[in-house]
């Protein structure tokens, strides 16, 4: 990926990544939720998963995040140092997510070992 416009369209093309996905489905008597996950795994072994979360008789939107997963001994942090925040906080999956910026940034940065 030569730009951030390429970079960008790799991340919203996450279906391509694993053809039909890691699907796993959740049923409650009142409610029915399906969550999907995609994962790529680069080079480098840093790992970016999309989790699709869909609910039924709610809105049938797609609720989508991203995770940024990176492996032991890379110190990337795109956090001002007074944040609080560490590299160790990419080393593992959160429900909240990251941004594309924050991946397509670490795409960028490690462009030459992803």
């Amino acid at each position: 990926m030569k730009n951030k416009d390429e970079r960008i369209a790799f991340l919203n093309d996450y279906h391509k990544w694993a053809p039909g996905g890691n699907y796993a489905e959740v049923n409650h008597s009142d409610w029915k939720m399906q969550l999907r996950f995609y994962c790529h795994t680069f080079k480098n072994g840093a790992m970016v998963i999309a989790t699709e979360c869909e609910q039924k008789n709610r809105t049938n939107e797609i609720n989508l995040r991203y995770n940024l997963i990176i492996p032991a001994g890379d110190n990337y942090n795109p956090y001002d140092q007074n944040s609080g925040h560490t590299s160790a906080d990419f080393q593992s999956y959160t429900l909240e997510g990251v941004g594309i910026s924050t991946i397509v940034d670490y795409m960028t940065k490690r462009r030459d070992v992803i």
